[in-house]
């Protein structure tokens, strides 16, 4: 990581990427369920990470 005004490269600007949230974004939550049955797969996904979480969230508290 470059400090004081020195320039980066590409390669070294990517290279922690992941963790800064200005490259963040959340665009697909999916999970899956094993029951006796089989496996019951269900995606969220959508433009607004705060839906997202919120409607994840709604599905952990209901079944867990």
């Amino acid at each position: 990581m470059k400090y004081n005004n020195e320039v980066a490269t590409v390669d070294e600007l990517y290279q922690n990427a992941g963790i800064f949230i200005e490259f963040g974004k959340i665009v697909c939550i999916s999970c899956g369920f094993i029951n006796g049955n089989g496996v019951r797969l269900t995606s969220f996904y959508g433009e607004d990470k705060k839906i997202l979480l919120q409607e994840f969230a709604h599905l952990q508290n209901k079944h867990y």
